[in-house]
């Protein structure tokens, strides 16, 4: 289980981005879950609530 920040703003500063580890993690079998426990269904779901001075904290779940 890995329980993440997403921040687009942190994440860019290190080279990377909320879409990159969205899409590392799920290649590798981890499927995402809001902190309320709601199945992440698709990055846009995901880009809807995490602007550039925002951020939310993820669950991954290997499956």
């Amino acid at each position: 289980m890995v329980f993440i920040e997403l921040c687009q703003y942190t994440l860019m500063e290190q080279g990377d981005s909320v879409q990159e580890i969205f899409y590392l993690l799920a290649n590798i079998g981890y499927t995402g879950y809001f902190e309320d426990g709601q199945k992440i269904i698709s990055i846009e779901e995901v880009l809807n609530f995490v602007k550039m001075d925002t951020s939310i904290n993820a669950i991954f779940k290997f499956s």
